[in-house]
């Protein structure tokens, strides 16, 4: 009887012990959130992008990973925003990795659109990885931003030489509490889709870029936008006109 006693007294002590929840295998999910969460405002829409995690130890659960669920609420005034609260976040989006439709992955970085953002109104981001067999990953970083209204595009021109294609812009003139902070170019060639992320590593400063990394007999596109600031934020234009050339023949 006094072993039964025990084993009875044991059984409930363990029951009773730890956090209740579902059970979640510990390779299962990554020790460390996604912490590279950015937004960034192109036009009338925000460009969301966050890196996959694949850091050693993790490789197995990297394998696993089926891929995200990106998740928007909106910001209201102090007295009325609730995050925690049941409803407050809403899924923008479901990543398949294994069927990236409507994403980008460049690299190991995930970029998405989100085109249901409302000129003055600040949103918050966050994004969660979700595996193969349904468990959930940790949640990434938050990112809040709010939407400006969009800057018109510049008027682009493309020259092609022997050697390059040259390219020119007109700028567009800005409201006064906006700073201009450069242009970004967008460049791909007739096999490819249109890129979402610039040719250029920093904005340019002046009016015009030659552009020389190309090769022979092939149809190259182009669009810019505008980098401004405003309240410390950068944000980009809507597109310029999209122009077309391939390097012409030496003579």
């Amino acid at each position: 009887m006094r072993y039964l006693f025990i084993a009875t007294t044991l059984f409930f002590f363990l029951a009773g012990c730890g956090k209740k929840g579902p059970l979640v295998p510990p390779d299962a999910r990554f020790s460390s959130p996604i912490n590279d969460l950015k937004i960034i405002q192109k036009g009338e829409n925000f460009q969301i992008s966050w890196s996959i995690p694949n850091r050693g130890d993790e490789e197995e659960a990297s394998r696993r990973l089926a891929g995200f669920r990106l998740l928007r609420r909106e910001v209201l005034p102090p007295d009325q925003d609730c995050e925690i609260c049941p409803n407050a976040y809403q899924v923008v989006k479901e990543v398949d990795l294994d069927y990236l439709r409507d994403t980008h992955l460049i690299g190991d970085r995930i970029i998405s659109i989100d085109t249901g953002v409302i000129t003055g109104k600040t949103y918050q981001y966050k994004v969660e990885p979700f595996m193969k067999d349904g468990t959930p990953g940790l949640e990434s970083n938050k990112y809040r931003l709010m939407k400006y209204a969009p800057i018109q595009g510049p008027t682009l021109k493309a020259v092609p030489t022997p050697t390059s294609i040259l390219l020119h812009w007109d700028n567009i003139a800005l409201p006064a509490n906006v700073k201009p902070k450069g242009i970004n170019i967008y460049r791909w060639r007739t096999d490819e889709s249109p890129e979402v992320t610039p040719l250029n590593s920093t904005p340019i400063l002046t009016d015009d870029y030659e552009d020389l990394r190309l090769e022979r007999k092939v149809t190259y596109h182009y669009y810019v936008r505008s980098v401004s600031e405003e309240d410390g934020i950068l944000f980009e234009s809507v597109s310029s006109n999209q122009v077309s050339g391939a390097m012409t023949e030496p003579e």
